[in-house]
């Protein structure tokens, strides 16, 4: 089963990654026929992570702000402890 990445295509078709076995590949959909190269898996693992965060960004702002709470709230826990 293939997996589409990203918003990269060309006139026919997107960027796909796949596993076979342990073996890696892409490839740019295309109307003549697919043609699967294979890739290093760092690559196959990168392209995927990629698109993980694309389906689900990562809220930088709501992540600090959870810091800053969890660090007031340790702080306001700890101040009136000798």
């Amino acid at each position: 089963m293939s997996r589409k990445i990203g918003e990269i295509y060309n006139y026919y078709g997107k960027l796909h990654t796949k596993k076979e076995d342990d073996k890696f590949y892409w490839m740019i959909e295309c109307v003549v026929s697919d043609f699967w190269e294979e890739i290093p898996q760092y690559l196959y693992e990168a392209l995927n992570k990629f698109q993980d965060e694309l389906n689900f960004p990562v809220d930088k702002e709501l992540e600090e702000w959870k810091k800053m709470w969890s660090e007031a709230n340790n702080s306001s826990t700890t101040k009136g402890k000798s």
